[in-house]
Order: structure tokens, then C-alpha cells, then sequence
């Protein structure tokens, strides 16, 4: 019981990535919000695409 409840709080936290980009910040979510992180654009020195490959 005690694990599901573990996977089911992981679950909610981490089930997608969200990525939203303005003028003035970059801010990458996980799942509801809880977990994000904030980075001004002026901060951004460089910046390439990848490809993870599953």
C-alpha cells in the first residue's frame, strides 16, 4: 500500500514535461508545477537541439 502511494505521488509529479518560453524567461514544469525551474533568457548563452533516442 505504502509503495503504491509512493508511484502514485511520482506519477502526478513527473508525468510530463512542459516547456514555455516568453520574452523574458524560459520555464521548464514537470508534471503539475511543483517541480519547475526558471531561467531568464538573458542568461542563455547558446542553445542546440537534440535527439534522445529511446
Amino acid at each position: 500500500m505504502f509503495l503504491s502511494l509512493i508511484l502514485l505521488v511520482c506519477l502526478v509529479l513527473l508525468y510530463k514535461l512542459r516547456i514555455i518560453m516568453d520574452d523574458e524567461t524560459l520555464c521548464a514544469a514537470f508534471g503539475i508545477g511543483v517541480i519547475r525551474k526558471r531561467v531568464p533568457v538573458a542568461k542563455i548563452a547558446a542553445c542546440e537541439p537534440i535527439r534522445i533516442k529511446w
